[in-house]
């Protein structure tokens, strides 16, 4: 079901809780849109952004998409490419602030970088939903394409980190992408059934 947005600054309807609906798309064709969800929820729309890479684009939301709404959507969206990008999100926040607590410390040394990633506050439940998403690829219900699996939760690499840091260490940019491969952190060691799929 398509809701279009009508046009800059104008708003436009939003199916109510009442709906069978659970999806509309909400097209973004102008500088400036609102959209009123109006009715009864269980909760609040998680959006699930650029659905089937639907554009070749990079998209800056503000606000951010919070740590929560990246893990139901990692969790819970029925898009592929949302989900994948939902995993990149978390890892690539993860990573980046670890980068930023590791400067002044020893960082040359690997163990110092893991144990800032385990003790990052959205490493946890990171590895409880990979936790989920590699238990479905065991139990092939049908939710996850295990290729995709593999995609969704390898890590970010230099590249990806370097487009979100000002200034940039090099040296220590690349530790930090080094030190995802030391096992105790690793989300596919943690959640300890990647070596149960066939």
């Amino acid at each position: 079901m398509e809701w279009p947005s009508g046009g800059a600054g104008s708003s436009a309807a939003v199916p109510d809780g009442s709906s069978d609906a659970t999806t509309t798309v909400l097209r973004l064709n102008a500088m400036s849109a609102t959209f009123t969800f109006a009715g009864n929820f269980d909760a609040e729309p998680t959006p699930s952004i650029l659905r089937g890479f639907s554009a070749p684009v990079k998209l800056e939301v503000f606000p951010p998409l919070s740590n929560e709404e990246l893990l139901h959507a990692l969790a819970h969206d029925g898009d592929a490419f949302t989900r994948w990008e939902a995993a990149q999100t978390i890892a690539r926040e993860i990573m980046c602030r670890v980068v930023a607590d590791v400067a002044s410390k020893e960082w040359s040394d690997p163990t110092v970088v893991a144990a800032a990633i385990a003790a990052d506050a959205a490493f946890a439940p990171f590895v409880a939903a990979a936790r989920g998403v590699l238990e479905s690829a065991v139990a092939d219900d049908g939710r996850v394409d295990r290729a995709w699996v593999e995609e969704a939760l390898s890590f970010p690499g230099v590249g990806a980190l370097v487009q979100r840091l000002k200034p940039i260490d090099p040296l220590l940019v690349h530790a930090v992408v080094k030190a995802r491969s030391i096992s105790h952190w690793s989300p596919y060691d943690r959640v300890r059934v990647v070596n149960a799929v066939p």
